[in-house]
């Protein structure tokens, strides 16, 4: 039987979707600031991954533990463990659903700005610029919010998913995408954050990007991407475009969400005519034009790699 929830029916409520594994560190600073929301309704659903920390025993805790309910399914990472929660979280009793980091820490209006902002523009989905911060006091601005592409959803997810927020018709019908998808290539998604832009924006929904930051975005050892500032970070990025996984997760969600376009053509194909068409599409790959072009000159190079075998 599914947990009940206390709700105040008088607010927005909001289901938030919460990957947790060994974040005992950070994970009460990020609570605290979920539950300190103004002006909604908050409910977390966590799925632990097999912690061996006291994560667990903060979640079991929290002072607002009786809102926060706790399942223990591994998935063996963060990105299986967000899919799992969109999969099997009970979402058709909130008006919104959210996605949480267990690191981070939330402005008081990050959500009130958010549902501001879909009621304005009539959304589906929503996310937003964050503040990277690090353990030595640095702290950055990561922009997000370029005009959208007509492409760049193949490419790049509309940014980090803690800043994601979906409505409830836009995340059940999500949902349900994802429980009919073939296990087998669903297994091979490892960010959930670009599935979930990709499927939004490839079914025609509308996204929203604000330049706003309604979040600060913690730096650490255990981050799965984060934001580059160091010549290894920018080097681990090349070697994810260069040793194919990045186009192999671009063709993977492809097919998985059935799109239709010159640049997935090419993805599964492989064909010159059909990477010419794209790089004539070239600025539309990602929403800044020397990512854009960047990803161009990568897919000739791929293209060039995959008819010669070289590396």
């Amino acid at each position: 039987m599914a947990q009940e929830f206390p709700k105040n029916t008088e607010l927005p409520s909001i289901a938030v979707l919460m990957a947790t594994y060994n974040g005992d560190r950070w994970l009460n600073e990020q609570l605290d600031s979920i539950f300190a929301q103004s002006d909604c309704d908050v409910q977390i659903f966590a799925n632990d991954d097999g912690s061996s920390d006291t994560t667990l025993s903060i979640l079991q805790r929290h002072r607002n533990a009786s809102r926060i309910h706790i399942t223990e399914d591994r998935q063996g990472g963060a990105g299986q463990n967000f899919l799992h929660l969109l999969r099997t979280a009970n979402l058709g009793d909130f008006d919104y659903v959210a996605l949480s980091d267990q690191d981070d820490i939330w402005m008081a209006s990050k959500f009130a700005r958010a549902i501001s902002r879909l009621n304005d523009s009539s959304a589906d989905a929503y996310s937003s610029n964050v503040t990277a911060f690090w353990p030595d006091g640095e702290r950055k601005l990561i922009e997000k919010a370029q005009p959208l592409r007509k492409y760049d959803y193949m490419f790049e997810s509309a940014g980090p998913g803690c800043t994601f927020v979906f409505t409830r018709e836009t995340a059940l019908a999500f949902q349900k995408f994802l429980k009919n998808c073939p296990s087998d290539k669903l297994k091979k998604v490892t960010l959930h954050d670009w599935i979930a832009y990709g499927w939004v924006r490839g079914t025609g929904r509308t996204w929203f990007i604000d330049n706003f930051s309604g979040l600060d975005y913690r730096q650490h050892d255990s981050n799965v991407l984060g934001a580059s500032r160091s010549a290894g970070a920018l080097a681990n990025r090349w070697k994810m475009v260069s040793d194919g996984w990045y186009f192999e997760q671009a063709l993977n969600n492809a097919l998985l969400i059935g799109h239709s376009n010159v640049a997935a053509t090419f993805l599964e194909k492989r064909k010159f005519a059909d990477l010419v068409r794209t790089l004539l599409q070239m600025t539309q790959l990602r929403r800044r034009k020397s990512e854009a072009l960047f990803v161009g000159f990568v897919l000739a190079y791929e293209y060039l790699r995959s008819k010669t075998g070289y590396r």
